[in-house]
């Protein structure tokens, strides 16, 4: 949904006849005026799509899929545009694993990145009591070993994540 904002600047940009009919087509099937949808294509705030999708896991059944679209997303972040996809905390009333998971899952692409986390990843407290991705007794240890250190940090203990799938 886009901000309605005073418009008061003008903007010239060049293109071809086909491209302008392309751009028409678009934003009248997205139901919008041209300047409106390429304003949205090019300030679309990362961060809105971010907090959108953590707000799903309120609701959902499934989390696994919601975890496995926050993935996605994190996925599609470069150097460039990471920072300001994670920059505002989830909003949304989520239970302590949910956003100690969500946390995890930013300050290890934070790393994979090497860029810097988040603020508000440093105010949300750790889990109390560990959390195993498999109640197997014979994992446990593995897990232990080897789940990432963003995840161990936040007493979540699993296989794989951000850049990985089982």
């Amino acid at each position: 949904m886009l901000m309605k904002l005073a418009k008061d600047e003008f903007l010239q940009i060049r293109l071809s006849s086909k491209q302008k009919e392309s751009i028409r087509n678009a934003a009248k099937m997205a139901n919008a005026d041209m300047s409106s949808w390429i304003l949205s294509k090019v300030l679309n705030s990362q961060s809105d799509d971010f907090l959108k999708v953590i707000e799903k896991l309120v609701s959902s059944q499934q989390q696994s899929y919601i975890y496995a679209e926050i993935h996605d997303l994190l996925m599609k972040c470069d150097h460039n545009i990471f920072g300001e996809t994670v920059k505002l905390p989830p909003t949304a009333q989520l239970n302590s694993f949910q956003l100690n998971y969500i946390t995890a899952m930013v300050e290890h692409r934070a790393m994979q990145l090497s860029e810097k986390t988040p603020n508000w990843c440093s105010e949300i407290n750790s889990l109390k009591k560990p959390h195993f991705g498999s109640n197997l007794k014979c994992l446990k240890l593995y897990l232990l070993l080897n789940s990432p250190l963003a995840f161990r940090k936040r007493n979540i203990f699993i296989d794989s994540t951000v850049g990985q799938r089982v």
